[in-house]
């Protein structure tokens, strides 16, 4: 992973305005990593309104991808699809668009 990416993960404190937790690993790695092909090897800090866009991003994303493995059966409850999303998510280097097309192979 570049290293603008991995210095991004470090950065990111605080927490996630939705859930009111802090940021999980795999959230703060989505978020860098959509964020790093955005921009291309910034250095600059993240800013309010972007990490709150790629917040989003990673929750409709995520959403979508659980409701898939519910659709097609690969879980049966949503606690199930949950767990598999992040075993998923881990496997595809926290990047959504690997991690969509790991989904739909599956």
């Amino acid at each position: 992973m570049p290293k603008s990416v991995e210095e991004c993960v470090r950065k990111i404190k605080g927490t996630n305005k939705r859930t009111g937790k802090p940021y999980t690993r795999e959230e703060k790695w989505a978020i860098c990593t959509a964020m790093h092909k955005k921009k291309t090897e910034s250095s600059s800090e993240l800013t309010q309104d972007e990490l709150i866009e790629l917040e989003n991003e990673l929750q409709n994303s995520m959403s979508n991808c659980i409701q898939k493995l519910l659709k097609n059966g690969k879980a049966k409850t949503y606690s199930d699809a949950c767990n598999l999303y992040d075993a998923l998510f881990a496997k595809a280097g926290f990047d959504m668009d690997i991690l969509q097309v790991l989904i739909d192979k599956e």
